[in-house]
């Protein structure tokens, strides 16, 4: 196929049957990636309710001293908050993740514009909420190693 033609600004945008095939096979994997996305969503929310439970039983235990198990109450629902807010951070990717596979599945099948153009918003949603993401991790990170270095130069001296 020749694609100098293509170049030009008056040339539609247009899609080979090529490029379908690898638009609908990336939405079959993205429909895959998204469903182990919710399974695991699921089971963080499990895990954080588990982890609560466990150890609110633990501090309920005759063996542990008071402060112990003040403690271990304040541990295990700290951790369950963590599990279920980091679920609900998870869920909104793997959400918009699953509408881009979907729509497109549906545009391609329809030569539906409009479904298509959709498809790709959930799709640049998608990576722009990971984009986000990725500056506030870094910027966590910043300041962690900021807040260490003062830490050790006041240890030091």
């Amino acid at each position: 196929m020749d694609l100098t033609n293509l170049s030009d600004e008056t040339t539609p945008l247009i899609i080979t049957d090529e490029i379908r095939s690898f638009l609908f096979e990336t939405a079959k994997w993205a429909k895959f990636l998204s469903i182990v996305g919710f399974v695991f969503t699921g089971l963080m929310v499990l895990m954080g309710l588990f982890f609560g439970s466990v150890m609110s039983y633990m501090s309920d235990l005759p063996q542990n001293s008071e402060l112990n198990a003040s403690f271990t109450s304040y541990w295990g629902f700290g951790m369950s908050f963590f599990y279920v807010l980091m679920a609900i951070i998870y869920f909104f990717p793997i959400y918009y993740l699953y509408q881009f596979s979907n729509k497109m599945k549906i545009a391609l099948k329809e030569d539906d514009q409009y479904t298509l153009s959709s498809s790709f918003s959930y799709l640049k949603s998608h990576y722009k909420f990971f984009g986000i993401l990725m500056i506030i991790v870094i910027g966590v990170y910043i300041c962690i190693f900021l807040f260490s270095g003062v830490a050790l130069m006041f240890l030091r001296s």
